[in-house]
């Protein structure tokens, strides 16, 4: 049932998104504008998921030289007050960074079929918001949120409109299989880490 999913999500998602590209950029060409790339920074966005996906990204900025990856801008789901709050205490005193508010995906139990309607939704919401900030790298680690922003970026980085480094991070208690955020971003990211117990190779289809 997975792949059948990930087949008609793709589908559905990659048609939507092209249409949506192709009519926006005809109707406001202003937005095929690169912005300018400041030395030694690099433009970032991060996907804020829910509970144990929030924690763990707010872990990996914590590593993050904020000098370098700067801005940041995080797309959180309507939704997720908690991503918001655990943000503003990760992100306090500062003020390099931007949140974009979009719709969900798929809510929690939601049927895969009645899911469709809500992610074309949300391709259609983000494309104009990452057309607009035009992140030079994009950190995501498995919520379904995630999803449109990767194929988004990744479809601008392919039509040379804006170049975006796709970085999909599995979830920690994912180690022998990827999840189903994982089965379809594998093809459209630039990096997939995964950790692996024990250490084998992965059933990744690219890596």
């Amino acid at each position: 049932m997975d792949w059948v999913w990930v087949i008609t999500f793709l589908t559905s998602a990659v048609l939507a998104t092209v249409i949506s590209l192709w009519l926006l950029l005809l109707l406001f060409p202003s937005w095929q504008v690169p912005l300018p790339s400041n030395p030694g920074q690099v433009r970032t966005s991060l996907v804020l998921g829910s509970g144990g996906h929030t924690a763990e990204m707010l872990k990996l900025v914590q590593t993050l030289d904020k000098a370098v990856y700067t801005p940041r801008t995080y797309f959180i789901a309507q939704t997720d007050k908690f991503s918001r709050d655990k943000l503003a205490g990760c992100e306090a005193e500062r003020e390099d960074y931007s949140v974009c508010l979009i719709p969900r995906s798929r809510e929690v139990a939601q049927s895969y079929m009645t899911s469709l309607p809500s992610t074309i939704l949300s391709f259609l919401h983000c494309l104009p918001l990452v057309l607009v900030s035009q992140p030079q790298l994009l950190l995501v680690n498995g919520p379904g949120t995630c999803v449109p922003l990767a194929v988004i970026a990744w479809l601008l980085s392919l039509t040379r409109i804006s170049k975006c480094r796709v970085v999909f991070v599995e979830s920690l208690c994912r180690v022998k299989t990827l999840s189903l955020t994982g089965k379809i971003l594998q093809f459209f990211a630039d990096d997939v880490l995964r950790q692996a117990h024990p250490p084998s190779p992965a059933p990744l289809l690219r890596s």
